[in-house]
């Protein structure tokens, strides 16, 4: 079987902005399969293509550069898709499609793992794990824990045409960080038994109220002043001070 690496549900193209998206693909029969060449296409939510060319290659991913005149005048929102059409080395042609959202200004996590740490000292010395009997650092662990829990928060924010490019409000930092230190400390009980039981119930409980409760405000306009704000992560407006609606909007 072959599978692109796509843990978020949609690429984030930032408008108007030269932008490298790329696309890495895994065989669960071949561990050494390697891209050889092919093309990339994107197009709007209009289905029209809005730039297509060859790609580069590094291996197993390729990459594409998108250009600032790539994007002028287009509608931002989703709707949008890219197409890798790949020849790769073992002879397979396969092509994906990953969709897509115009935005203009993407959102980028704000949490490292000296945060995480800053919890519990000791996650740098137990939280690890080991393959083909070689143990990571902390720091690989954590990055790739923070990966997975920011996809699955964008994940949220993006179900039912939510689009987090113009959240402005500060809960997301609070709602990847236990949800980030909830997985870890599932991962722990599973390995160190009931040590960490109770740190993982407590972080599984943080991550519950705040996806009900965080308050997530919206800059609808891109003016740098709130126009309306939701309460949950993937949540109700609480609150539409002016036209607009964040659902569907950038």
């Amino acid at each position: 079987m072959i599978v692109s690496s796509q843990r978020a549900p949609s690429l984030i193209i930032k408008e108007q902005s030269q932008q490298d998206v790329s696309l890495t693909v895994y065989s669960s029969a071949d561990s050494a399969l390697t891209v050889e060449d092919g093309t990339y296409t994107l197009y709007n939510a209009a289905g029209v293509i809005v730039t297509t060319g060859a790609i580069s290659v590094n291996g197993a991913t390729a990459s594409y550069t998108l250009t600032a005149s790539d994007t002028v005048n287009q509608t931002l929102g989703s709707g949008w898709r890219e197409v890798w059409a790949l020849s790769l080395s073992d002879g397979s042609i396969p092509v994906f499609t990953r969709p897509a959202i115009l935005a203009s200004i993407p959102l980028y996590a704000t949490i490292t793992p000296d945060d995480l740490l800053a919890t519990n000292v000791s996650l740098s010395q137990v939280a690890t794990y080991t393959i083909d009997g070689v143990e990571t650092t902390w720091n690989t662990y954590a990055w790739t824990k923070l990966d997975s829990c920011w996809s699955e928060v964008i994940r949220s924010l993006t179900q039912m045409g939510r689009l987090p490019d113009r959240v402005v409000s500060l809960d997301l930092f609070d709602m990847l960080r236990a949800l980030t230190l909830w997985r870890i400390f599932r991962d722990l009980r599973t390995t160190e038994g009931d040590l960490y039981d109770l740190e993982a119930r407590a972080w599984e409980a943080e991550v519950t109220r705040i996806k009900a409760g965080a308050i997530l405000s919206y800059d609808l306009d891109g003016d740098g002043v709130i126009d309306t704000s939701v309460r949950g992560v993937g949540g109700s407006p609480i609150a539409q001070i002016s036209s607009g609606w964040p659902w569907g909007i950038l």
